[in-house]
This record gives C-alpha cells, structure tokens and sequence, in this order.
C-alpha cells in the first residue's frame, strides 16, 4: 500500500475546497472527492507507485471478497437459519401490526393496569383484616404492659370497701411516681379516674376523721393517710378541734 506524502509542499486546503467545492477529502463521506485525496496525501508520489497502489487495494478487496465468500460456504446452515428468523420476524412484526396496530404496548399497559385493579380488589380486604389485626395487637401489648395503671380504677374500688387504705396508698404513689408526667391521653384518662376515686376516699377518710365517738389511735391512723394521699385538709386540726367539741358537750 502507499503511505501518506509527508512533503511540505502541500496545496492549501483554501484552494482544494476552490478546486472542489462540495467536496471532502473524508473517504468514508458520502461527498468525497479522489482528486482532492490524491492532491492532499499523494502530492509527490510518481504515476507507477499509483497504479502499483490501485493494484495492491484491487487484490485487497478481492480477498476480502473470496473470505466473504468463503465464509458464507463455510456457514451455510447457520446464515440460512438466520435469513429465516428474519424473515420470522418480519412477518411476526407485520402480522401484530394489523392486528394490535402501530402501538402494541397500549393494550399490554392496559392489560397490566386492569390486573393490578383486580388484584386489589382481590387482596384490599385480606390488607384490611390484617391492618384491624394489627391494631388490635398492638392495643392488647399496651393494655398487657401497663395493665397496672388500666386496672387500678377496680382495684382500688375493691381495697376501699375491703377497708384496706395502706394498699390502695401505695398503689397511689406507685402509680404519680410511674405517670404523672405522661401526656398520653389514654393515660391522662386512667389517671384521672384514679384522681376521682382518692377525692372520694380523702372525703370518707376527712368524715370519719370527724366523726365521734373514736379512739385516739384510729385519729392517728387516719391522719396518716389523709397525709399520705396528700389531702387538701388540715387532718391534725380537724381531729383536734372535733375531739374539742365532742368532749365539751
């Protein structure tokens, strides 16, 4: 082959674009010119180097087309089957064509849409009975974990009639110390139906406190708790002013 003329005596490309206009020198361009490529690599190369050169891509390209050829018998079979899941293809692409038209996804997103509807249909009630489940589990957990706060509405009811204020006291300071800053309203709630129960117990304890005749000791008991449940009265005045009354009767 012929190498590129490295001679600086080249035409300037201002003139070969005037020489021709249109035209590139790029072999793989669809406006490409041989003349322009000869005067622009082959400036200086002699007329037989050339035709030598023409020779050698001559035989060049005729062995590359005896491969080809040689290739092809070589691979028969195989370019055969190709040629025919081509023409598969082709006639697979033109029959879904005419039958689904130029956009066959439209029906496919369609379909897929329409499934996702039925499975929803088909599985929104198991979700939902699942979610109520959850729910509910979780508020058994909560009711299990702070079962003491829930249940000590009915717990103190039972140790007041049972005349048990010691029990009902320190479940009342067990329960302050663990609540009473929580600003959960369900616990706010127990809370307060606890608070509802110990006025009423701080009254019946007030009134008994008062009410002659009674020992010294049973005064004292009930001083006591009146303080341990951190009363609004006066416990100690109150039973000495009643035991006044009662004996200057």
């Amino acid at each position: 082959g012929l190498s590129v003329d490295e001679t600086e005596n080249k035409v300037n490309e201002e003139d070969l674009m005037t020489y021709f206009p249109g035209k590139s020198s790029d072999i793989a361009s669809t406006n490409f010119s041989s003349g322009w490529f000869l005067l622009e690599n082959h400036q200086a190369t002699s007329f037989s180097d050339l035709q030598a050169g023409l020779n050698h891509l001559r035989r060049k390209v005729q062995g590359q087309k005896e491969g080809q050829l040689s290739f092809l018998k070589a691979n028969i079979n195989s370019v055969m089957d190709q040629v025919d899941t081509l023409v598969n293809l082709k006639e697979r692409y033109e029959s879904d064509l005419s039958k689904y038209g130029s956009e066959p996804t439209l029906r496919l997103e369609k379909a897929i849409k329409e499934s996702e509807r039925e499975a929803r249909k088909l599985f929104d009630d198991v979700l939902a009975r699942k979610d109520r489940a959850e729910k509910t589990r979780n508020a058994l957990n909560v009711l299990q974990r702070f079962k003491f706060l829930f249940c000590l509405p009915c717990v103190i009811d039972r140790n007041i009639k049972k005349g048990e204020y010691d029990i009902v006291i320190n479940d009342y300071i067990r329960v302050k110390n663990l609540f009473h800053k929580t600003d959960i309203p369900i616990f706010k709630e127990a809370l307060n139906e606890v608070e509802k129960r110990i006025i009423d117990l701080q009254k019946k304890l007030h009134a008994d406190l008062q009410t002659m005749p009674i020992t010294v000791e049973q005064q004292k008991r009930l001083i006591r708790y009146l303080v341990n449940l951190d009363s609004p009265y006066d416990p100690a005045w109150d039973a000495i002013k009643s035991r006044s009354e009662y004996i200057n009767k």
